[in-house]
């Protein structure tokens, strides 16, 4: 057996490997042997075949396999002993099929494989800007965050026709292909806006400025979740269709609206419930400033260490092994290739900082970190034990293995980046959290069909 590796560049190489006779003839043989003594074929007893015959009818197929079992093998344990570091999995080359070369009946056979070569990576990190958030929570903060669950937590009273007084909920398409819903309470809307809302029923469409909607281009940022530096550019007519309008009564700050938040019996009166309101919004500031300052690390650290990947081969990867046909692979490509040039840096990084996998408990606390903030937002409760619960569900489900690999990638992150932070250009930044949602958690919204 000869195996020979050529590099074409820094990223790519041609793996040639040859089988002699010698290599694979005695496996052959004794599965041909082992074969015999199951084999069912008319005209003999079970087990009784003769080895010739099997030989005759199932020898190439037998060696077929236990040649390329062999090639396979034995390639992988050259990258293993020799530590090359490949992308993806070998490609046999067309090379080995050319010119008819190629025939089961030879007894010497050579393989060519296509590899994808780890780029070599020397991190900089020395032009990183990253603001590690120190987050303060105050009365407005909390009031803030009480008035948003009572409004949550509400009695709705629904309407077919939209009058005076009333939440309007629907859909608001504007621009080319954009849409948001929104929640439009009337007593913040422009006269203007009310009077094109007063009087429509549900499932009317009606016809709106978009910057006109409400008096301050903040508080249409704020409805429709986008930034205020967007929101001065909508000077758009959009449309709205009405989903609902209706009347809501916050909820009464009373033991059942406390039950509902934080479980039967937690809260004592109005002040623990504001002090544990506090306690959740710090949990959930420092789970966000995390998160903000890994944003910052992941887009600036891709900026500053641009390197070379074995693009051609990885697209050709990609159409060998997908399930349906790639109809634009520059753009399949394009989706990979920024995550996978991450997932590279970053574990160079972990190497050079020595930073360890992270534990089972780590996984489990960083799902039911992200569960905490899925609440938060989607569904406001903060019964204790309730992530936990979440999180043992979501790691027992193998669909969710990417994502728990995902969030293995994050923790690591944020050890490479605390190892990090004397190399780099570190600001410790304290803020308020009403400051910090203007400035770091504005989110710009896919569009929504209707």
């Amino acid at each position: 057996m000869e195996i020979v590796l050529q590099k074409t560049d820094e990223v790519n190489a041609n793996i040639k490997l040859k089988l002699l006779k010698a290599d694979y003839q005695n496996n052959v043989d004794k599965k041909v042997k082992e074969f015999a003594k199951k084999a069912e074929i008319k005209g003999f007893r079970p087990g009784k075949v003769p080895v010739p015959i099997v030989q005759k009818m199932f020898g190439k197929d037998i060696k077929m396999q236990e040649v390329n079992d062999l090639a396979k093998d034995s390639l992988f344990n050259y990258l293993k002993e020799n530590n090359v570091e490949i992308l993806a999995s070998p490609l046999i080359s067309l090379d080995t099929m050319a010119d008819n070369k190629f025939d089961w009946r030879n007894e010497d056979f050579e393989f060519i494989y296509e590899v994808g070569l780890k780029p070599e990576i020397k991190a900089n990190l020395a032009n990183l800007e990253i603001p590690f958030y120190n987050i303060t929570v105050g009365d407005a903060e909390v009031e803030t965050l009480m008035n948003r669950l009572r409004d949550v937590n509400a009695d709705f009273t629904p309407y077919e026709e939209v009058a005076a007084g009333h939440t309007v909920f629907g859909l608001l398409k504007y621009g080319q292909d954009t849409s948001r819903f929104a929640h439009i309470k009337l007593e913040d809307a422009t006269e203007t806006a009310k009077a094109a809302l007063i009087g429509k029923k549900k499932g009317e469409t009606v016809a709106i400025e978009v910057k006109n909607i409400f008096a301050t281009v903040e508080k249409l940022a704020e409805v429709l979740r986008i930034s205020k530096e967007e929101a001065e550019k909508l000077d758009v007519s959009g449309e709205l269709t009405i989903r609902e309008s209706f009347v809501a009564i916050p909820a009464d700050m009373n033991e059942t609206f406390y039950n509902k938040i934080f479980g039967e019996g937690v809260v004592a009166n109005e002040e623990d419930f504001k002090n544990r309101l506090k306690g959740v919004l710090e949990k959930k500031y420092a789970i966000e400033a995390t998160g903000v300052a890994i944003t910052y690390f992941r887009n600036q650290a891709l900026k500053e260490n641009n390197f070379e990947l074995p693009a051609a081969f990885l697209k050709k990867w990609l159409l060998s092994t997908a399930q349906k046909p790639i109809q634009n692979i520059d753009a399949e490509y394009g989706m990979m290739e920024e995550a996978l040039k991450y997932d590279l840096l970053l574990s160079q990084l972990a190497t050079d900082f020595s930073v360890a996998a992270p534990s089972n408990e780590e996984i489990v606390k960083k799902v039911e970190d992200t569960y905490f903030l899925e609440f938060f937002y989607s569904r406001p409760m903060f019964i204790e034990g309730l992530t936990s619960f979440f999180a043992y569900q979501f790691l027992q489900s193998k669909e969710n293995e990417n994502m728990v690999q995902s969030l293995r990638a994050a923790i690591i992150a944020e050890r490479v980046l605390a190892a990090a932070k004397s190399q780099i250009k570190a600001s410790d930044v304290t803020i308020n959290g009403t400051e910090f949602e203007k400035k770091e958690l504005t989110k710009v919204e896919e569009p929504v069909e209707a």
